[in-house]
């Protein structure tokens, strides 16, 4: 590999003939890592298309090399250059989209759908599927309709756990059938806990390997992040809690279904928008007593944060226990019936007060699960390297800061590294990722 003075003055990387050796491979990539660390326009370097190339043959020889630590730098390498490939997306002179293969990843949930190419697009969108089951394909050609056409699909799923199904089997197979209809007779492919992609059909056959596997996929793509020694992945979204723990580079869970990720705390059912309060107290403290809740979806986690200004107020987001806006005056009367009264028997202070009581408690219940699931670590008094993702990466970032030992971690938030439509689908990124990496540079 050698390094040229490119027609137009910039620096241009290209290959000398041969695959490069793994050094000079984590030499090319600790550059754009610099490049990326320090925020320099995307254009002051020009990668260009044989950096894939180059990649390309590192990544099937990684098996091969003998020191470990060299896997790892390459898995690494990959990463990072996946962002500068895409940071540099609209400012290289190459196109890129004749060169790459473009997959699309979705990420089909129960009440969200997610989208997201190999070429650095993602989209997101509300859909409570068990509503409306029979027109998932529909929601989902929208969904792609501005993403570049691609040569492939990968799926995960959560979804088939909506009681429109009868049986986690038919969720799988309906969503399946829904998305081969979309793809049109071009390749799907599926994740499952066993780490690899396999197709509808043999899907169909494995329903509770598929079923909710989308943390998983998250976890092997982001986990190359950490290729040594312990990590925790905290991916916290809109309904459910992720603790993730990986060991060099890979998870290690203790549980693969769901029922056994919520028996070791490696699964919480609460996240940030559409977790009822009722199910996190039975009581709130308020006028020097405990008052119980009411058992009724009058508030959820949303109305929680639009109070404690944690999630913007947006007037015309309608998707909120009363179909009334996401504005902090209507999450107060939501939380206000919570206790059976309106407005006008509560005083803004006591109302606020449940915001923050009911705040605390849910920082509690993640962090004694982030303690059990890093018990099971090598060296649990130390502090694992911690990844945070989701929608609820701010209430992540919070129960980090005050733990008292994850405080002291090395830190990597996805949502900063990524803009926003792209890491609120991340798990759609992750599967589409995978799949072009195993599709275009197999070991």
């Amino acid at each position: 590999m050698r390094f040229d003075e490119g027609s137009d003055g910039h620096q241009s990387w290209l290959p000398s003939g041969r695959d490069p050796h793994p050094r000079a491979l984590v030499a090319f990539v600790t550059m754009i890592r610099k490049l990326v660390a320090k925020s320099h326009p995307a254009n002051q370097y020009e990668v260009e298309a044989t950096s894939i190339y180059c990649l390309a043959g590192a990544r099937r020889r990684i098996r091969k090399l003998p020191d470990s630590r060299y896997r790892a730098s390459v898995v690494v390498a990959l990463f990072y250059c996946q962002q500068i490939i895409n940071a540099i997306f609209t400012h290289s002179r190459f196109n890129f989209s004749e060169t790459l293969v473009n997959f699309i990843g979705l990420d089909i949930g129960g009440a969200n759908i997610k989208a997201a190419n190999t070429l650095g697009k993602a989209a997101s969108c509300a859909f409570p599927i068990w509503q409306e089951p029979q027109n998932l394909a529909t929601k989902l050609q929208e969904l792609i309709a501005g993403l570049d056409e691609p040569k492939a699909f990968a799926v995960t799923m959560t979804a088939e756990l909506a009681d429109c199904f009868e049986t986690k089997s038919q969720g799988v197979s309906h969503i399946l059938e829904h998305v081969l209809t979309v793809a049109g007779g071009k390749p799907v492919f599926v994740w499952q806990t066993g780490a690899e992609f396999i197709s509808p059909e043999i899907a169909c056959e494995i329903p509770h390997l598929v079923a909710a596997a989308n943390w998983h996929a998250l976890a092997t793509w982001v986990g190359r992040v950490v290729p040594a020694g312990p990590a925790l992945l905290l991916d916290i979204g809109t309904s459910t809690t992720d603790i993730i723990p990986l060991l060099d580079g890979s998870p290690v869970a203790t549980g693969m279904t769901d029922v056994e990720r919520l028996l070791v705390g490696e699964l919480l059912y609460t996240g940030v928008r559409r977790t009822p309060v009722f199910s996190m107290a039975h009581s709130i403290p308020i006028r020097d007593a405990h008052c119980p809740m009411a058992a009724e979806v009058f508030a959820t986690t949303l109305d929680v944060n639009l109070l404690l200004g944690l999630i913007d107020e947006r007037p015309d987001d309608t998707d909120t226990a009363n179909g009334r806006p996401a504005t902090k005056a209507c999450a107060a009367d939501r939380l206000a019936r919570m206790l059976c009264c309106d407005r006008t028997e509560l005083t803004a202070a006591e109302i606020t007060d449940m915001a923050d009581f009911l705040h605390d408690v849910q920082k509690q219940r993640i962090r004694g699960c982030i303690d059990k699931v890093r018990n099971r670590l090598p060296e649990p008094a130390s502090p694992p390297h911690v990844l945070i993702s989701g929608s609820g990466s701010f209430l992540g970032k919070l129960i980090v800061s005050e733990h008292s030992v994850l405080k002291n971690a090395q830190v990597t938030v996805l949502n900063e590294i990524y803009d926003s439509a792209t890491a609120e689908a991340a798990c759609a990124v992750a599967v589409a990722r995978l799949a072009a990496e195993r599709a275009v540079m197999p070991l």
